[in-house]
């Protein structure tokens, strides 16, 4: 094995300073500008070499040993023992050897040494004589063993580190990748019944949010037409929708139809289309949206978002706007409600349940009959069933609910389904007659709102979900108690307490006579 010094000289050759020469040769071998360049030619050389290098303070900082071990080039660094302050990390960084394998790419290192401006002082394959070979050391003694292990483990735990990154990165492309879908385009026509209900609805709550959120503004004539336009189309394609529909779910249609067009009419209204105001993008109508920016009225109106469908009201042909974007889907509920307003709640309202009185059946049997010409059948009452309407509450989808302000009063007498059967003996005993007990009339008042929850799959922010506590709803009702007892109990308490007070009247009287005939005595014997 070779031996070799980098010594720093630059008191000899300011612009050459870095030497490469056996410390038993008086002449040197190369001198370079700097250390890493002297290193890395001599490492290309490919002879095995024992190096000593310096630092620009003249100070030993390390060991470079150049090895050939079964046909591969290891290339070992120490710095344990040596003064220059160097680390085992820095130098392999600073040479581009890899710390862990000790093996360099001496392809890329060639490309980088290829126009290399440095001074050959002697040709290095007849500068080494052949008695000045030294012998060749075990790996132990040419590398820090402990600094590669300390390094390993270090970079095992960043590799840990960045495979968890990593792992986390893929995690969340596949989550982005799930909720950033393309949005596609349908028609409101071609769609399923519930979901033009759900579509139209939502158009609905979307349009009054943007006629709140718009400013009064001139606008150029053609954006103005375009806004109206989109108006058209929709009252066209909802009308066609309804022809073909059932009578409730066209009366569902006509009246978001309704509703629809006074706010298109609202929003119209803060519009003033003028000839003289120029057809650019800056002058178009705008909202603020949600997340605070300005979106064209226009491109808004013209669709409603359902899923990851946006759904307009012409053939994909026709329609002028761009579909391709990546949209969120989210879940959200629609609430079509009947009465002056879309927000409008429906108030939480009881059906009260009439508390039905056991009912004993009377039976009569003639001697013949030794009552057992009946099957005897429990009287099962027929219960009012508990209603509370409450906006929006998710629940399975039903059919439109029918109603209107309510006022009833329960039956006099209760309901009762009766499944006695009776044989040729009974028809003239009379055991299958039933007699009821009267019951107390309760007079309950209902006021139901018209409103359809469905639950489908973005949620207008408009409406909030309420949780109803049904046990407290429950109105409890006493037992009615009969008139003849309270009269009867109030016809005894009165005349007692009439004798009471003439006895107590009488008694103070008693009192106030002796006193007197008291009084009258001692004056006698005055």
């Amino acid at each position: 094995m070779k031996r070799l010094n980098c010594t720093y000289e630059v008191k000899q050759d300011a612009k050459y300073p870095w030497l490469l020469k056996h410390p038993k040769i008086k002449t040197g071998l190369a001198k370079f500008k700097t250390r890493q360049e002297a290193l890395e030619w001599y490492m290309l050389l490919q002879f095995e070499t024992a190096i000593w290098f310096q630092n620009d303070k003249r100070i030993f900082a390390g060991q470079l040993t150049t090895d050939l071990e079964d046909d591969v080039w290891n290339y070992y660094v120490k710095v344990a023992g040596f003064d220059g302050g160097a680390t085992y990390e820095e130098i392999c960084e600073e040479l581009s050897i890899n710390p862990s394998t000790f093996e360099l790419d001496s392809k890329k290192l060639t490309k980088k040494l290829k126009d290399l401006d440095f001074v050959l002082l002697h040709d290095p394959y007849t500068y080494f004589p052949a008695e000045l070979e030294i012998a060749k050391k075990e790996r132990k003694d040419l590398v820090d063993l402990k600094a590669v292990e300390e390094l390993k483990a270090r970079y095992e735990e960043k590799i840990n580190v960045l495979e968890s990154e990593l792992k986390e990165k893929e995690e969340l492309e596949k989550t982005t990748l799930i909720k950033l879908n393309p949005a596609y385009y349908e028609r409101l026509s071609e769609l399923e019944t519930q979901k033009q209900l759900d579509a139209v609805a939502l158009y609905l709550a979307k349009l009054k949010y943007i006629t709140t959120h718009t400013e009064a503004k001139n606008v150029p004539v053609e954006d103005y037409d375009r806004i109206y336009d989109n108006f058209e189309a929709l009252e066209k394609e909802v009308a066609a929708i309804s022809a073909q529909k059932d009578e409730k779910t066209k009366k569902l249609f006509d009246h978001i139809s309704e509703k629809t067009r006074e706010q298109q009419a609202a929003l119209l209204k803060k519009l003033t289309a003028k000839e003289n105001v120029k057809n650019v993008p800056e002058n178009f109508a705008y909202y603020t949206n949600k997340n605070g920016e300005n979106s064209s009225v226009a491109y808004e109106t013209s669709f409603i978002l359902l899923e990851l469908a946006h759904i307009g009201f012409v053939a994909k042909k026709s329609y002028p706007y761009p579909v391709d974007y990546l949209v969120e889907p989210e879940k959200y509920s629609v609430a079509i409600i009947e009465g002056d307003e879309l927000e409008n709640t429906a108030s939480q309202n009881v059906a009260k349940e009439e508390k039905v009185e056991e009912v004993k059946k009377e039976e009569k049997h003639p001697a013949s009959c030794q009552g057992t010409c009946c099957v005897k059948q429990d009287l099962t009452p027929i219960k009012e069933e508990l209603v509370v309407y409450t906006n929006p509450l998710p629940v399975e989808a039903k059919d439109p609910v029918d109603s209107t302000k309510i006022k009833e009063e329960l039956p006099e007498t209760p309901k009762y389904v009766e499944e006695a059967t009776h044989n040729n003996l009974c028809q003239n005993c009379g055991c299958h007659k039933v007699v009821q007990a009267p019951t107390t009339t309760v007079e309950t008042t209902q006021h139901v709102v018209n409103v359809v929850h469905r639950n489908v799959n973005p949620m207008p922010e408009f409406w909030t979900h309420t949780q109803v506590d049904l046990d407290k709803l429950y109105i409890k009702e006493e037992h009615a108690v009969v008139a003849e007892e309270q009269v009867y109990k109030r016809d005894i308490w009165i005349p007692l307490a009439l004798i009471v007070l003439l006895l107590v009247l009488l008694g103070i009287l008693v009192i106030v006579a002796l006193a007197i005939l008291d009084y009258v005595g001692v004056l006698t014997l005055l």
